[in-house]
Formats: structure tokens, sequence, C-alpha cells
């Protein structure tokens, strides 16, 4: 039979079919070949060097200061694109007594973080209190702005200004989407094993010994160093990364709807417009 004979939806069907079967070939493939890549490119490579008291002075302070710039710069880049999508802000754009409260409290953390760097108790504390308070923050902030993205969607919706609906469906995607609880997660599994490497003898000994059959001659006070600053930098790694490529996926789709908006108009399918009506919590 001619592919040209079939029906529109069994040349879809085939298309589907043909272009998963190539994916998962692609996968196989390339994963297959960056792993053994990967394995030969370290193989006989030692870490023995780099694993010294210096060095684990420089993890965590290079970490701790990744850290702060990444907060700061992300902070400030979703304050902008928050102010792009809504058409109000509460409290007739002034901020209620609460927020600063938590700035203030966020500020004093952040100097006990700088203050403890290189006293694994203390700042194991000034750490787990750092999460906490910004996560607090997070919560109080979308709370704060619930009414205005409920009353955002309503007014664009109204106006049929869709190519907004849609960036401000993106914004609050990225700022309360479901992905944030998980990153809480994870980021609290590492804030357990920092604090439980910090409070936990046992546990630090037992991650110690680890480190000491990579560098015998790794003194134990050098090995818990380089231990915790490791864990610091995971810490960072982990929770910046993720909120960045979230970040850049935030900011790959405004730039695209931008793009679009300024040649093409948008509507909805009459049939399928109430089923699609965003969520907005």
């Amino acid at each position: 039979m001619s592919y040209r004979l079939l029906g529109r939806e069994n040349r879809t069907n085939y298309k589907i079919l043909f272009a998963r079967n190539t994916r998962k070939i692609v996968v196989y493939v390339t994963t297959g070949l960056a792993v053994v890549f990967t394995v030969l490119q370290f193989r006989g490579i030692s870490v023995e060097p780099v694993m010294t008291s210096a060095a684990s002075q420089v993890i965590w302070r290079a970490a701790l200061i990744a850290y702060f710039w990444c907060w700061r710069f992300g902070c400030i880049r979703d304050t902008d694109i928050q102010e792009l999508v809504y058409v109000s802000m509460p409290n007739r754009g002034q901020w209620p007594l609460r927020s600063y409260g938590i700035v203030v409290l966020l500020i004093a953390v952040a100097i006990a973080l700088v203050a403890t760097e290189g006293n694994i108790i203390w700042f194991s504390i000034a750490l787990t209190v750092f999460f906490v308070v910004d996560h607090v923050g997070w919560r109080h902030l979308v709370k704060v702005l619930a009414k205005q993205g409920k009353d955002s969607a309503d007014a664009y919706t109204r106006q049929g200004e869709l190519f907004d609906l849609e960036r401000l469906r993106i914004v609050r995607a990225q700022i309360q989407g479901s992905w944030k609880w998980w990153r809480l997660s994870l980021g609290m599994m590492i804030i357990l094993a920092i604090d439980a490497t910090a409070f936990l003898p046992a546990f630090r000994s037992l991650l110690v010994t680890q480190i000491r059959i990579l560098k015998p001659s790794m003194s134990i006070s050098d090995a818990e160093l380089f231990l915790y600053s490791m864990l610091v930098l995971v810490f960072v790694v982990t929770m910046e990364g993720w909120h960045y490529w979230i970040r850049l996926r935030t900011w790959i789709s405004l730039d695209c709807i931008d793009d679009l908006s300024e040649r093409y108009d948008l509507r909805r399918r009459r049939q399928r417009a109430e089923a699609r009506k965003p969520e907005l919590t």
C-alpha cells in the first residue's frame, strides 16, 4: 500500500513510532559512548593531589561565593520577570512589614554564614537556618502574589491577551511550580547529610574512613575538612544548578513568546478552551 494512500491518523502514528524507535537507538548508543569515553578519560587520574587542607578551604570558600552570587543574580532576574507579567502588585506596590522581616533575617543569617566559614558545627547551623528562612520567604512570596496571579490571568483572558496569559503561566511555573518541592526535598537530604557530618561523630567517621582509603597519608582533621567542603559544594551546585536550569528554560520560553507575539495573533481552539484554562493557586 502506498504511504500516500494511508489515512492522516495512520501516517501520524507511523511517524511517532519511527521517531520513538530512532530516539531509543540514539539514547542508548550515545549514552554508552559517553560513559565509555568518560571512564577512559578519567582512567589513571588520581584525586590524591587535590585532597589537601588548602584545596578544602578553596572549595568551601568558592562554593560560598558562588552561592551568594547565584542567589543575588537569580533574585534580581526573578523580580524583573514577575514585574512584566502581573497587571498589579499587592498593597499598592508597598512591601508588607513581614517581607521586611524576612529580608532582615536572611541578611543576618547570610552574615552568619560568612562569619562561621571554617567552623563545621556553627556553619552547619547557619546553613540550615538560611535554607529554612529562604524557603519560608519563597512560600511567603507565593502567598502574597496569589491574588495578583489570579487577577492577572482573569484580566488577560477578558482582554484576549493570550500571549500575556502564557507569559504569566510560564513565570508562575518557575516561581511556584512542583519542581520547587522536588528541589526542596533534595536540598533537605543534602542538608541532613551536612548536619549529620557535623553533629554525629560515628557518621562522620564512617565517611572519613572512605576518604582516607583514597589517601592514607591524609590526617583525620584534613579528611573531615575535605569531606565537609565537598558536601557544601554538592549542596550549592545541586540547588543553584537546578534553579538556573529552570530559569534558563523560562528565559528561552519568554523570548520565544516575545518573538512569536510580534508576528502572529494567538487564539484558543474553541473545543479545548475550557480544558486548557491555566490552574493558578
